[in-house]
């Protein structure tokens, strides 16, 4: 939902900037492009610094938790589940066979999940392991989302002021042990020089 109200916002804010700029046509396409390659730099390098805090952040997670040996099931669910996002990326995320490995990766998580025994200290321990890793991996990507989101906003609108009509051009990034979709800026028609 929050994806569809971002697009739509998008949207919105695409036409009704769009109009005016190509009517003026005072700009060229050239310093368009530039500012909406400068908008995407930006995101990238969010982005990049997201990965890698999320990665350092599953690494130390999965030592953490490697040394509860009720859980080892779990983690190897996990890591099996991180190597297919992996290969997904390489893929460009459109590989069916691996979108579906993903699928009942999660089903399997989810399963473990229901079996463990939440009497066990080491149940306990790793539940308290896996909040704090969640909580602080999903606050970079909240972090990460909300800063390219305004990024993806502002160079949309900017481009549109030069003539170029452009929109969000949503994508799969994997953080850690998961994958979020993130807004790069996507140029989708020129302007009238």
């Amino acid at each position: 939902m929050k994806k569809l109200m971002t697009a739509l916002f998008s949207l919105v804010l695409l036409l009704s900037l769009a109009t005016p700029a190509f009517a003026t046509g005072d700009t060229s396409n050239a310093e368009a492009l530039e500012v909406v390659d400068e908008k995407n730099s930006e995101i990238y390098s969010e982005i990049d610094h997201g990965v890698a805090a999320t990665e350092a952040l599953k690494d130390n997670y999965f030592d953490e938790i490697s040394q509860l040996e009720e859980v080892a099931h779990i983690l190897s669910l996990k890591q099996e589940k991180t190597a297919i996002l992996v290969a997904l990326e390489a893929s460009g995320q459109e590989n069916p066979g691996l979108n579906k490995a993903l699928d009942n990766k999660e089903v399997q998580l989810e399963q473990a999940h229901g079996a463990l025994n939440p009497d066990s200290e080491q149940v306990q321990a790793y539940l308290e392991l896996t909040a704090a890793y969640e909580a602080e991996r999903d606050a970079i990507i909240k972090h990460v989302y909300d800063v390219t989101l305004a990024l993806t906003d502002q160079g949309i609108q900017e481009a549109a002021e030069l003539g170029l009509l452009a929109k969000c051009s949503w994508v799969h990034v994997r953080f850690g042990d998961t994958r979020e979709w993130i807004d790069p800026i996507e140029v989708v028609g020129g302007g009238t020089k």
